[in-house]
């Protein structure tokens, strides 16, 4: 198998690229959610 068949089979067409955007945005805001969740409860069990 080359290089380049890879790079097709690995192509996503079952979504497009504004769906595959908004899942990344979504992804993004849920750890920096879990983050500031996860901070003050790490903070509160060190004291």
């Amino acid at each position: 198998m080359q290089y380049q068949d890879l790079e097709i089979e690995a192509e996503d067409t079952e979504h497009s690229a504004a769906e595959r955007s908004a899942a990344a945005t979504r992804s993004t805001w849920v750890s920096v959610g879990v983050g500031f969740v996860g901070m003050p409860i790490g903070l509160a069990t060190k004291l």
